[in-house]
């Protein structure tokens, strides 16, 4: 599993529970993944998600994120490992999920990529453009009102410039890469930078950039990319 994919899994989670803190349920304050049959920390909503339960992690649900991982099948890159560690260990400490996340990815960034951080689903379009409408507040747009005359620019100024501008930097690309691709489509900018899109991730991307150019605030196009009807069915796992 790579770091795109397990960002939009960790924000599907964390979206409009930003300010949950864990509490373990064991005297001894160890993290379970599962407790009583349901997901209990951070991680356990991740693997709850993947369609994993108490059951499937036996003796593994108390050890660290990255052995948690590698037992259930998931193979995570070293970016995408550590984003995993440091969102569990920032978790124990007692802070809210949504910092856990803001540190995870400052840390995984630091990492190179490869090609498996470079795999792009629909969730993780959706629970990114969720994340920065809650993070930049209601009726935050790209432009004016009015639709703008031409598609938004993704960066400016070494910037990014818009919604998906935005999005590039979570996933871990730069203003930078995206200028030197001299793309205006999001979707065509993400290929000449070696990205893989699922098809419904392809579409979605088209949908909201589309949507920000009619000038849509930015919690509208979340709403709109999360309940799009792509009649595509999802044919990789980086899909939900």
């Amino acid at each position: 599993m790579g770091y795109a994919e397990l960002l939009g899994r960790l924000l599907t989670v964390v979206n409009g529970r930003e300010a949950t803190t864990y509490r373990s349920p064991t005297r001894t304050g160890a993290c379970l993944y599962f407790a009583d049959e349901a997901p209990s920390c951070l991680h356990g909503h991740v693997f709850a998600g993947l369609g994993h339960d108490e059951e499937s992690l036996a003796m593994d649900n108390g050890e660290t994120a990255a052995t948690a991982y590698a037992a259930l099948g998931y193979e995570l890159t070293p970016r995408a490992e550590t984003l995993a560690t440091v969102t569990q260990e920032s978790q124990d400490d007692g802070v809210a999920w949504g910092r856990c996340v803001q540190s995870g990815m400052a840390s995984a960034l630091l990492h190179e990529d490869s090609e498996a951080d470079r795999r792009v689903g629909d969730l993780t379009v959706i629970a990114t453009i969720e994340h920065l409408g809650r993070r930049y507040g209601p009726q935050t747009r790209t432009g004016p009102e009015a639709p703008l005359s031409a598609p938004p620019s993704l960066s400016v100024d070494c910037e990014p410039a818009s919604l998906l501008g935005q999005a590039f930097r979570l996933w871990g690309i730069t203003p930078e890469q995206v200028r030197r691709t001299d793309d205006a489509r999001a979707v065509d900018a993400l290929t000449a930078l070696g990205w893989q899109l699922s098809a419904r991730a392809w579409s979605l991307i088209v949908s909201a950039q589309e949507a920000e150019h009619a000038g849509h605030p930015w919690d509208e196009i979340a709403h709109l990319v999360a309940t799009l009807n792509v009649e595509i069915e999802p044919v990789t796992e980086v899909d939900r």
